[in-house]
C-alpha cells in the first residue's frame, strides 16, 4: 500500500509558474483527498487501481515540489559534453569540475553540480547502496557471460583474467533476453574486474543507506574519471562503487535553482557507462544531447528514444541537440546519413525530423573558436557555407541565427543563456502541462472508481442473475492469467513448436561443417533458412489453434453455466448471450493483423547481427541447436502470455460494460439510492469533469 500523501503548499513549489501555482496545488490536494476516500471505501487489500494512482500521484508530488531543476549533458563519448559543461561555467583549467577526454571515454561517474552557498568549492562522494551495487554487479556479470546469481568473486576474477589473456583467439558471448548470443565487450570485462577488486578493499562504503564522504575539491578527478588503460590492471579505487559525486561550485553564472549533471557517454565498446547514465535519466527535467558535427551517431537516436519514455512525447523546450566540433564541420560530407543527399544542414534537418525534435531545438558549439575563425577566412569554405545555409533555411527558418551564435564564445553564450534563463520557464511550463494532464485523468478516473466501489457495495440489491454472471466472469478473468494456467498452455505450445522443428531435420553434423567452412556468414544464412518457416508456422498456429485453446478455457465453464442457469441477454452488450459474445470476439481475433505487434518471432533479435564474418564462429552444431531450443521455450512462454492477456482484456471489457449497465439500471429505478456517494463528492463531480 502506498503511503498517504501530505498536502502540498504553494511555497513548496518554487519551479511552477506563479500564475498557475496556486490553482495546481489546489487541484493536487483535491485529487489526493479523493484518493484517500477511495482507500477508505476500497478496503484491504488496496485495489490495484488505487495503488497505481497513489504511485502516480506521489511521482507528481515530487515533481511539483522540486526545489531544483536537473539538466543533463548526454551523448556519445568524446562528443564534447564535459568540455562544454566547463565552458558554460567559465572555469579556469585548474577548477574545471568535469574531466575532459583525450580520445577515450573519460567520465565514469555521474557529476551533479550546484551553485555553492558558502563561497567554497566542495566535493561529496555518494556511494551505491547495497541494492544499487548488486544491480550493477548483476548487469556486468550478465554482459560478461557469467551467471548473474554467481556469488564467488574470486572465481569470476580468475575467469576474467583467463578470458582477457586469450581475447584475440576466441569470442566470448553473453545471452540476451531473447536467448540470442551477443559478443562480450572487452572493456566490460576489465571494468568488472576493477569493480570486484575495489569492492573487496572498500566494501565498508557500500551499505543499506547511501554512504556520503567529503573529499577535497582538488582531488575530484580521481573519482570522476575512468583510470588509464588497461582498467583491470589498475589499483582498487572508490570510483566503481560511487552512485554519483556532488559538487558545490563557486559561480555566479548559474542560478541556485539549477543543477547541472554531467553523465558518462554512450560508448560502443563499453556497456557500463550507458548503464550508469540510464539509471540516472529518470531524475532529469531537461537534457542537452551532444552530437559531433562529423558524426550523427546512432547513440543519439537511442538517447532520444529513452527521453521520450521519460517525458512522454512532450519534448518541447526540454530536449536540445547540441552539435559540437563545428570548427571541423564538413559542409558537403562524402559520408551521407542513410544515403541522403545535400549539405550537412539538410541532412541534420532530416535527422532532427526523424528524432521527433523541432529544428529550432538545435544549438551549434565549438570549443575551438579560433580554428573556426580561421576556416571562415577561407573564401572557398565561406562560399560553400553560405550556399548550404541558403539552401536549408527555407525549411529551417532560424538556422542562420543558430549558426551565427557561434560568434559568441563558440556558441557557449547561447547555450548558457538558454540553461540559466529560458530553460527554467520551459521546464515550469512542461511540469504544468504534465500536472494538468495527470490531475485531470486521475481526478476523473478516481471519481468514477469511487462511484464504482460504492456500486460494488450495492451489488446485493442488483438482480441475482446479473450478479451471478458478473461473479463468474471475474473468476474466469483471474483464472485465465493464473501462472499455472499459462505454464500449462506454454508446455502445450512448446511441444507443437518442437514437432515443427523436428520436421526441419536440422543436423548438428551439417551445422558443424557449415561453421568450419563458411564461418559466421554461413551460420547466419542457416539461421534465417530455419527461422523463416518456423515464423510462418507460428503465426498460422497462433490464430488457428492456440487462440482457440485459450478461449475454450473460459468458454467451457460459460457454456455449462448457460445450459444450467440460462443465458444472460442484455441489449447492446450480449444480446445473444455471453457465450455468443465471446465466440464473436474469437472470430474477430482470427485476423492476423490483430497480432502483428504481439506475436514474437524466431528471426527477431538476430544472434548473428553484430558478429563480423571473419571472426571465429561462436557456435558448434550442438550450441546452435541449444539456441533454437531456448527460443522454443521463450517463444512458447511469450505466446501463451500474450494470448492469455488478450482474452483477459476481452473479459474485463465485458465486465466494464456490465458494470455500466448496472449503473444505468439503478438510475432508472430506486435501487440503492440511499447509499450514494457522500454529498461532498457529489458536489465535486462537476469540478472533476470540467478539468
Amino acid at each position: 500500500m502506498s503511503a498517504r500523501l501530505f498536502p502540498l503548499k504553494v511555497e513548496e513549489c518554487p519551479l511552477l509558474p506563479t500564475e498557475v501555482r496556486s490553482t495546481l496545488v489546489e487541484r493536487f490536494n483535491l485529487v489526493a483527498d479523493l484518493l484517500e476516500f477511495c482507500r477508505q471505501i476500497g478496503g484491504t487489500p488496496e485495489p490495484e487501481k488505487v495503488e497505481r494512482s497513489g504511485l502516480e500521484l506521489a511521482r507528481l508530488h515530487s515533481e511539483m515540489a522540486r526545489e531544483k531543476y536537473l539538466v543533463g549533458f548526454l551523448g556519445p563519448f568524446q562528443a564534447g559534453k564535459s568540455r562544454t559543461f566547463n565552458s558554460v561555467l567559465r572555469t579556469t583549467a585548474r577548477e574545471q569540475p568535469a574531466g575532459v577526454g583525450q580520445g577515450f571515454p573519460t567520465t565514469a561517474v555521474v557529476t551533479r553540480l550546484r551553485r555553492s552557498q558558502d563561497g567554497k568549492n566542495t566535493a561529496r562522494l555518494v556511494f551505491l547502496t547495497s541494492r544499487g551495487y548488486e544491480a550493477k554487479r548483476r548487469f556486468l556479470l550478465r554482459r560478461c557471460g557469467f551467471d548473474p546469481d554467481c556469488k564467488d568473486d574470486r572465481k569470476v576474477l580468475d575467469e576474467i583474467h583467463q578470458a582477457l589473456a586469450a581475447w584475440d583467439r576466441s569470442v566470448r558471448t553473453w545471452q540476451d533476453a531473447a536467448g540470442n548470443q551477443q559478443p562480450v565487450k572487452r572493456r566490460d570485462m576489465e571494468y568488472l574486474a576493477l569493480m570486484l577488486n575495489s569492492y573487496r578493499v572498500f566494501k565498508e562504503y557500500v551499505a543499506e543507506q547511501p554512504t556520503v564522504q567529503e573529499v577535497p575539491f582538488e582531488e575530484r578527478g580521481q573519482y570522476l574519471n575512468h583510470p588509464p588503460d588497461p582498467w583491470h590492471q589498475q589499483k582498487p579505487s572508490l570510483s566503481p562503487l560511487l552512485s554519483h559525486v556532488e559538487l558545490q561550485f563557486v559561480t555566479s553564472v548559474i542560478p541556485p535553482t539549477l543543477e547541472m549533471v554531467d553523465l558518462p557517454g554512450y560508448d560502443a565498446h563499453c556497456s557500463i557507462d550507458a548503464f550508469v547514465t540510464d539509471e540516472f535519466l529518470q531524475t532529469l527535467q531537461a537534457a542537452f544531447i551532444f552530437c559531433r558535427a562529423t558524426d550523427f551517431s546512432a547513440a543519439v537516436e537511442m538517447i532520444v528514444a529513452k527521453l521520450k519514455k521519460l517525458f512522454g512525447m512532450d519534448l518541447d523546450g526540454r530536449v536540445w541537440l547540441v552539435i559540437t566540433r563545428c570548427d571541423d564541420i564538413n559542409i558537403y560530407p562524402e559520408v551521407k546519413i542513410e544515403n541522403q543527399q545535400g549539405s550537412v544542414f539538410e541532412q541534420l534537418g532530416r535527422f532532427m525530423d526523424r528524432l521527433g525534435l523541432p529544428r529550432h531545438q538545435v544549438l551549434f558549439v565549438t570549443n575551438e573558436p579560433r580554428e573556426l575563425a580561421n576556416r571562415l577566412r577561407d573564401p572557398g569554405f565561406s562560399s560553400a557555407l553560405e550556399d548550404a545555409l541558403r539552401q536549408a533555411e527555407s525549411s529551417w527558418p532560424n538556422l542562420r541565427e543558430a549558426w551565427s551564435a557561434l560568434q559568441e564564445e563558440g556558441g557557449v553564450t547561447q547555450l548558457r543563456t538558454l540553461i540559466t534563463d529560458a530553460l527554467p520557464q520551459r521546464i515550469g511550463r512542461a511540469v504544468t502541462r504534465r500536472a494538468e494532464q495527470t490531475l485531470t485523468h486521475l481526478g476523473r478516473d478516481l471519481f468514477n472508481f469511487a462511484r464504482m466501489l460504492q456500486e460494488e457495495r450495492l451489488s446485493a440489491d442488483l438482480p441475482a442473475e446479473l450478479a451471478r454472471w458478473r461473479n463468474l466472469l471475474r473468476k474466469l478473468a483471474l483464472s485465465i492469467v493464473d501462472v499455472d494456467q499459462i505454464f500449462t498452455l506454454s508446455k502445450d505450445i512448446h511441444g507443437t513448436l518442437m514437432a515443427a522443428w523436428e520436421r526441419l531435420e536440422v543436423s548438428s553434423d551439417i551445422l558443424d561443417y557449415v561453421s568450419r567452412t563458411e564461418g559466421n556468414r554461413g551460420l547466419r544464412e542457416e539461421f534465417l533458412s530455419h527461422a523463416d518457416p518456423l515464423d510462418r508456422f507460428l503465426r498460422e498456429r497462433t490464430v488457428n489453434e492456440w487462440l482457440d485453446k485459450v478461449y475454450e478455457i473460459v468458454l467451457v465453464p460459460l457454456r455449462h453455466h448457460e445450459n444450467t442457469e440460462g443465458s444472460l441477454r442484455i441489449p447492446g452488450i450480449c444480446e445473444e448471450g455471453v457465450v455468443a459474445y465471446l465466440e464473436r470476439c474469437r472470430e474477430q481475433d482470427r485476423e492476423l493483423a490483430t497480432w502483428n505487434d504481439c506475436i514474437p518471432s524466431y528471426s527477431g533479435n538476430h544472434p548473428f547481427e553484430d558478429l563480423p564474418n571473419q571472426s571465429e564462429p561462436i557456435f558448434t552444431g550442438e550450441t546452435y541447436l541449444d539456441v533454437f531450443d531456448r527460443k522454443h521455450r521463450v517463444l512458447a512462454r511469450q505466446i501463451s502470455l500474450a494470448l492469455a492477456l488478450h482474452v483477459h482484456r476481452r473479459l474485463i471489457k465485458l465486465l466494464e460494460e456490465l458494470t455500466e449497465y448496472f449503473r444505468r439500471l439503478r438510475e432508472r429505478s430506486d435501487v440503492g439510492r440511499d447509499s450514494a456517494l457522500p454529498e461532498k463528492w457529489k458536489k465535486l463531480e462537476a469540478v472533476f469533469t470540467s478539468w
